[in-house]
């Protein structure tokens, strides 16, 4: 039988949405992210751990043209009863079911009642955005009710991130009416190392890897595979990698077929222009990415078009992520999840193999074996970058003539900083420790006259063999030429992670904080 599933990571926004729930004055917040990333079961998951005040009314506003403002006033009327909420019959007065809705929604506001408006991406087709504008604007300005006592709050979420943004610009009737309030990243490496040390993920390293390479920090799509009942589910039933690698693959395609909601790109929630999935597109055909300057003479666009591009695919979107190498001068775009790129690179335009053609399982599997690797360069680049006293980290650090760094970082101790320099291999015994350490005694060389190169090289250093697992032999052996091993339970339990957790003593667990990157770059759009 699988553990039991449970919520997973959140601590800081579980925290902050108490704080908000807890302030006596009212609110109006929304709560954003890209689509399946955990923001309605967030709000929830805040409410149900809640003994008092106030009460919540979640309702989904419905999808025109099935959708109707009657429909939405009906669903919020629902709610509210669910939710022992008292409404006055007054409302029923306005002609006009959008004018009935903000009579409803003000009302249960006046009650202290904390209100979630689901999918607030259909708003404007079904004329509520004005009714959510009147609420607002009508709230006194003490946040005092006229029913008495404080106001509640109105927290506003949905899956279509661009159509939200688009009713909150300068020139739109919600504009400074929305707070900021909480933005929904993909799970951070810690967490996913917890969730998949409780779901037995860890006991099988490789196997982890290869769920990693293909999930990544989306909550949706661990939920559905650790809940369910196939048998690639059971990884203690397989013998080897090989067989349960290509079972494995055609699950999720048959799984993002059937759950459409979690293909990269759903035209029901996200809009891609030409230009947009053009410039998506030549990002994804390397495991580096590309700069600006190589996409615009790539794909002949003015510098104006690339930087529109780029800022709707990382800020709206957050399907590339900029990455600078330490050296560089202009950042290389890359995709920026592992679940988007095993869509795009792995399974296709069609995500699901043509098993029709001969060999095309097979290239399928050499397509994920050909980003498994970067991929796993970058959950050790990851686990440094959350590693206590880490104050710069990068992956795949390089320069021309000379073989990458897999990962380096730099690490604040009580005796000062300390420079780590390690190798990826998925295969333990891939690993050459006198060839990697000569490179990088040449990487430090080759930047004598570089000012940041020459501070590291005057650091102590910890220099790392880093693989999915190893045994005690390899170890051993390579202890002796001076390097340490880091395996992925290493990595879980530097984090703080139980490796082997107790399911019964984890039920009751506060969430952890997904740790924020303390090194991030600033956007080049500031």
């Amino acid at each position: 039988m699988s553990p039991k599933w449970r919520f997973y990571g959140r601590g800081e926004q579980l925290a902050r949405l108490d704080g908000l729930l807890d302030w006596s004055l009212f609110q109006s917040v929304r709560v954003h992210g890209r689509r399946r990333v955990g923001k309605t079961e967030l709000l929830t998951e805040a409410f149900s751990r809640r003994s008092g005040p106030p009460p919540l009314v979640m309702v989904e506003l419905p999808a025109p043209p099935k959708g109707t403002p009657g429909l939405a006033l009906s669903l919020l009327e629902e709610a509210a009863s669910e939710a022992g909420v008292a409404v006055a019959e007054q409302r029923k007065r306005h002609r006009y079911p959008s004018m009935r809705f903000e009579a409803l929604l003000r009302e249960i506001v006046y009650s202290g009642a904390a209100v979630v408006l689901d999918e607030f991406h259909n708003a404007r087709e079904l004329g509520l955005e004005s009714a959510v504008k009147l609420v607002i604007d009508r709230v006194p300005i003490d946040g005092s009710s006229p029913m008495g006592g404080p106001c509640g709050k109105l927290f506003l979420t949905g899956s279509h991130q661009q159509r939200i943004m688009a009713m909150l610009r300068d020139d739109q009737p919600l504009y400074g009416r929305i707070g900021e309030g909480i933005r929904l990243r993909q799970w951070s490496l810690r967490t996913v190392l917890e969730m998949a040390g409780e779901q037995g993920f860890l006991n099988h390293p490789s196997k982890f890897l290869t769920m990693h390479t293909a999930f990544g920090g989306m909550p949706s799509i661990w939920k559905s595979f650790s809940r369910g009942r196939s048998p690639e589910r059971e990884l203690d039933a397989w013998e080897g990698d090989g067989a349960w690698r290509r079972a494995f693959i055609d699950w999720t395609a048959r799984y993002l077929a059937e759950e459409p909601m979690d293909q990269w790109d759903n035209a029901q929630f996200i809009e891609l222009s030409p230009e947009n999935r053009a410039v998506l597109d030549e990002i994804a055909s390397t495991n580096g990415g590309k700069t600006a300057a190589q996409i615009r003479g790539l794909l002949n666009m003015s510098n104006e078009d690339v930087r529109r591009a780029l800022k709707t695919l990382s800020e709206h979107l957050e399907f590339v992520t900029p990455s600078w190498n330490f050296f560089a001068n202009e950042a290389r775009w890359c995709l920026s999840d592992n679940s988007t790129l095993f869509q795009v690179r792995v399974l296709g335009d069609s995500l699901a193999p043509n098993r029709s053609k001969p060999g095309a399982a097979a290239r399928v599997e050499k397509r994920l074996e050909s980003i498994e690797g970067p991929t796993f360069e970058r959950m050790a680049a990851s686990w440094l970058k959350e590693t206590e006293g880490v104050t710069w980290h990068g992956c795949g650090v390089w320069l021309p003539g000379l073989a990458d760094i897999d990962v380096m970082a730099v690490q604040e101790g009580s005796d000062g900083e300390t420079l780590i320099m390690g190798g990826c291999k998925r295969n333990p015994e891939a690993h050459h420790p006198a060839r990697l350490e000569r490179q990088f005694e040449e990487f430090l060389e080759a930047g004598t006259k570089d000012k940041d190169l020459m501070g590291l090289r005057a650091l102590p250093r910890r220099q790392l063999l880093v693989s999915p697992e190893f045994t005690p032999e390899a170890r051993e052996r390579y202890a002796g030429s001076g390097f340490e091993c880091v395996d992925i339970l290493d990595m879980a339990r530097a984090l703080g992670v139980d490796v082997n957790p107790d399911p019964a003593e984890n039920a009751g667990m506060e969430a952890a904080s997904d740790i924020p990157d303390p090194c991030k770059p600033p956007s080049p759009f500031d």
